[in-house]
């Protein structure tokens, strides 16, 4: 028998939903997934708070992915919709998280649940491992406010960590608000 789960991704700078369908234990096809750019991470600054802006625009999307998984019946064989939901960085170093989840618990019907640092270094272990073929590696994830360094060998996860920083972060601090980009020499394009 097979069921449809949603899998729901809230990234530091992006939300993504998946749509699968789940034959037993170990085996899963996907059918179809949406992204949804909403840089939640964005304006966090120095003091961890989740801007209202921000929050508006993960309700959006997550609204949109809560239709997007009643019109394609995601549920199991009992009728009981299963969307899991997981958050990131951008959650777990929030000072307002708690007000965050409930509001979009409350507006959405959608319950997530943050991962720690080394969980989110883990799924990402087991995104790779199953589906590149390598023996040795160092697997680097960029995230919108975290990064994860994954040392591999003979195809095991030996060791992670989870930084605090990302694409979003980092560019926030260190890049001026305003970019004017000036060409001198038109013949180096």
């Amino acid at each position: 028998m097979s069921k449809r789960i949603a899998v729901i991704d809230l990234g530091s700078n992006s939300a993504r939903v998946m749509l699968m369908e789940a034959h037993g234990c170990n085996h899963y096809r996907l059918l179809d997934e949406i992204q949804e750019p909403v840089r939640i991470s964005e304006n966090m600054g120095d003091e961890r708070i989740i801007k209202p802006s921000a929050i508006n625009r993960v309700l959006v999307a997550l609204k949109s992915f809560k239709r997007f998984c009643d019109v394609n019946d995601v549920c199991d064989v009992n009728d009981v919709s299963i969307i899991l939901g997981i958050a990131t960085a951008a959650l777990r170093t929030a000072k307002n998280r708690a007000q965050v989840l409930s509001v979009i618990k409350e507006e959405t019907g959608i319950s997530l649940r943050v991962l720690s640092g080394e969980e989110e270094a883990r799924y990402e272990y087991l995104g790779v491992v199953n589906t590149m073929n390598f023996e040795d590696a160092l697997i680097v994830d960029i995230g919108g406010a975290s990064t994860e360094i994954i040392l591999c060998k003979e195809r095991k996860m030996i060791r992670c960590i989870s930084l605090p920083f990302g694409a979003v972060n980092i560019t926030e601090k260190f890049l001026p608000k305003k970019r004017a980009f000036k060409i001198h020499d038109k013949k180096a394009f």
